[in-house]
């Protein structure tokens, strides 16, 4: 048995962020997911609708409108995807908790935790081999340094020029529509950062593997 395959399947393919948010959209009722879909297309839609108003030089209340719209439906949706959590868990995992289990719960991982330690120990990872697993994550934590490096390079200056296009658009705003601006700007990039987070970086997943992996050692 190749345990490092296994233990990484078991934290990538089945106790992902991703994996987990889809696992927990798919086993709400059909009515739920066509709420959640209504909310997620009432939100797009706020956004482009926002965006051409901005362009046109909407008025005031025009612009009001539209941004309250925007942060209506975001707010609404987050909510939601947040009250279906607790059902995943009492349907995937009993509604239990394990003594072991991260004390934090950012990205939900102590539900990830919990399943991670579940698959692990339907393959039979015991203690024995973990020593050999962590060599592997070692290896591949240092494969990963150098690529790492390159997308923080391009991210560096991708930013900086979208910030100096910002700037020089700026300028030209009104202040009313420059408040405006900031708050839709916000409230996008806030809900991008939740989309985001589901795909963490590839030394952000390792990391957090051989954090779960240390946790899975003192519960064995």
């Amino acid at each position: 048995m190749n345990t490092w395959e296994v233990t990484w399947k078991s934290y990538d393919y089945h106790s992902s962020r991703a994996k987990i948010f889809i696992e927990t959209i798919s086993m709400v009722s059909l009515g739920e997911r066509l709420w959640i879909l209504f909310i997620f297309l009432l939100f797009i839609i706020s956004i482009f609708a926002f965006l051409a108003m901005f362009l046109l030089q909407a008025t005031f209340i025009e612009m009001l409108g539209f941004i309250t719209s925007l942060i209506a439906s975001e707010v609404l949706l987050l909510l939601k995807l947040e009250s279906v959590k607790k059902l995943y868990i009492d349907e995937h995992l009993g509604g239990e908790e394990n003594s072991k289990s991260p004390p934090d719960n950012r990205h939900q991982r102590k539900t990830r935790y919990m399943k991670f330690s579940m698959k692990l120990k339907e393959k039979g990872i015991n203690a024995e081999m973990l020593p050999d697993i962590h060599k592997a994550l070692s290896a591949k934590q240092e494969l990963e340094k150098e690529s790492n490096l390159y997308v923080k390079n391009y991210l560096s200056f991708a930013l900086g020029l979208l910030s100096g296009m910002l700037l020089v658009f700026s300028r030209q705003m009104e202040l009313t529509h420059l408040i405006f601006s900031i708050i839709g700007f916000g409230t996008v990039s806030f809900f991008a950062y939740f989309l985001l987070s589901m795909f963490p970086s590839s030394m952000e997943k390792l990391k957090e593997l051989n954090y779960f992996l240390i946790l899975y050692e003192q519960e064995i």
